[in-house]
């Protein structure tokens, strides 16, 4: 590595960890601080994956009340759910399409779609990573992010870890993430774009304590057809995307978590880091000394090629 691409990726980490050590003692994911039972009044989705038929409308809406660029593939083309998709700086929400029931000969090979999007965690580790208060859990529920305040370091890309937030690599002058904001913009006079559009009516728009009672009268009423536990109840803190099920979620490439909020876990790390590891101060120091060294090391190389 030569001494320009040292200071660069030295001022970078010197510059995220004086960041973070502004960070106050007592910062939550939830960004306001509430309980966590008035989590049960935000705003929430419960997607009901047995009535999904793959048709990408929701895609088609979503792109529509955003103002995002329109994909390559048309939304009418049902081709693309051969591959499993992640969403992008163009697309904050995608379908699906799983065969998690094998050889059963009693479900005919019956596929199982499932809706991706960001999930507005109660706890979003994407907020607690942040080192700039460029994501936050707005008292509604939604995650939102604010680009004026980002500065590009996508710690929210590897925090996430349902791998939501997406960065804009294509765009070379002012580069933000994206990601889906639950239609805060619609929201409460209107249901969030995807919700609205739905012709099957697979997702149902309301409070979070009341779609988790809604979803269980549904599971109780039906265990022959739904999983017991509803997805996102309790999986990583819980979430404001909430999922009926009818099948174990790995085999629909959803992630298992542990009901511990991943947030509390990268704001442990990050504040013990900060707490009682190196003072910024020193970092800097110790990467002056290395630039020095590197500088001296290189002058005694040229100056032993010019004698030579």
């Amino acid at each position: 590595m030569d001494r320009r691409k040292f200071l660069k990726n030295a001022a970078v980490t010197g510059g995220a960890v004086i960041a973070g050590s502004m960070i106050p003692g007592e910062a939550h994911a939830s960004g306001h601080g509430h309980d966590p039972a008035e989590f049960e009044n935000n705003y929430a989705v419960l997607y009901d994956a047995t009535k999904c038929i793959g048709c990408r409308i929701c895609e088609l809406a979503c792109n529509m009340t955003n103002d995002l660029d329109k994909p390559d593939i048309d939304f009418k083309d049902l081709r693309v759910l051969a591959k499993k998709r992640r969403t992008d700086e163009t697309t904050h929400t995608v379908i699906n399409r799983f065969y998690p029931y094998g050889d059963d000969a009693r479900m005919n090979h019956k596929p199982v779609f499932l809706k991706q999007q960001c999930m507005h965690c109660n706890e979003p580790a994407c907020v607690s990573a942040c080192i700039v208060g460029a994501l936050r859990k707005t008292p509604e529920g939604p995650v939102l992010y604010d680009e004026s305040a980002c500065i590009g370091c996508r710690y929210c890309m590897i925090a996430c870890p349902f791998q939501i937030p997406v960065f804009e690599f294509d765009e070379p002058l002012f580069p933000v993430i994206q990601k889906c904001t639950l239609c805060i913009h619609r929201i409460p006079d209107k249901l969030p774009a995807c919700v609205e559009a739905c012709p099957q009516e697979a997702m149902t728009f309301g409070r979070r304590g009341d779609l988790l009672k809604l979803g269980h009268g549904i599971i109780e009423q039906n265990t022959d057809i739904y999983e017991t536990e509803i997805y996102g109840e309790h999986t990583a803190g819980g979430t404001s995307w909430l999922y009926l099920l009818p099948v174990p979620p790995v085999k629909l490439g959803l992630l298992v978590q542990s009901d511990v909020p991943a947030g509390q876990l990268s704001e442990t790390i990050q504040h013990s880091v900060f707490k009682y590891f190196i003072p910024p101060v020193a970092l800097y120091i110790f990467l002056f000394l290395m630039m020095f060294r590197s500088s001296r090391m290189d002058n005694k190389s040229n100056h032993e090629g010019e004698e030579e």
